[in-house]
């Protein structure tokens, strides 16, 4: 089931979707009316925001939540940039996943989003008690949408270094960690999930670490975000019920 409200007033800049017209001399011919392009975003982001996925793994489905919980600024402890306006996700992951083994907890993340780039910049794992468990910070960010990357066969790579503190109430250190991904955009699909059917941009991820290779893979649609995610191999969400504040629905 699809759940949609009125558009509000968005607080950030969304994905440009203008249409460059010629213009016409005046020569007797009317220049032609403006044309008209759907109002949304593929990774749209307004507090009251939430999407609820059915995830797979292991033959299991459970179910995992994420919600704009709020619009903060934050100083990172890694980060040089300053305070930086953040969104913050509230994601709610079933007993033993996530990041916890636990009957279950939920993880706080802090989007930093410059109107082209959406990126991850920390999240706080929290267990089912509401005791903070680990803390993880990326440096400069981990990309979670790049709008100004959606052309089918761009390639690029993205470098970053995570801090992951497993003790934060004790403060016994921190390990840190390089990374490496390969991202490509792959050809468009139409995408049919509980939620409804969306014509999809198509991203892949790719993280070698050694002889490991996991690739994931991410569908998003127009005026809603992410609709599916497969970790190749190991684990599938596909969205349940979404809202947002656009006037654009991506779903039949």
């Amino acid at each position: 089931m699809r759940v949609m409200r009125a558009m509000r007033a968005l607080g950030h800049p969304i994905l440009p979707l203008l249409l460059v017209l010629p213009i016409l001399s005046s020569c007797g011919t009317e220049e032609p009316p403006p044309a008209t392009v759907p109002d949304g975003d593929l990774f749209p982001l307004t507090v009251g925001d939430f999407w609820l996925y059915d995830e797979t793994e292991g033959g299991e489905t459970s179910q995992t939540r994420y919600e704009v919980a709020g619009q903060i600024d934050y100083d990172f402890a890694y980060d040089d940039q300053g305070a930086l306006p953040v969104f913050v996700i509230n994601n709610t992951f079933p007993a033993g996943g996530g990041d916890t083994d636990s009957s279950g907890g939920h993880r706080l993340q802090y989007y930093h989003d410059d109107g082209t780039r959406v990126v991850r910049m920390r999240h706080d794992v929290y267990d089912e008690t509401d005791t903070l468990t680990k803390v993880r910070d990326y440096v400069p960010g981990f990309l979670r949408f790049d709008r100004g990357n959606i052309t089918v066969g761009a390639q690029w790579t993205e470098d970053l270094t995570t801090y992951t503190d497993s003790t934060p109430e004790d403060e016994a250190g921190v390990v840190t960690e390089g990374a490496s991904y390969l991202y490509e955009v792959l050809e468009p699909e139409s995408v049919t999930v509980p939620a409804g059917t969306f014509d999809c941009v198509v991203v892949q991820r790719k993280k070698t670490s050694g002889s490991s290779v996991e690739i994931k893979i991410y569908y998003f649609a127009l005026g809603v975000g992410k609709v599916k995610e497969i970790t190749e191999g190991t684990k599938e969400e596909a969205l349940v019920e979404y809202e947002v504040a656009s006037t654009a629905d991506g779903g039949v």
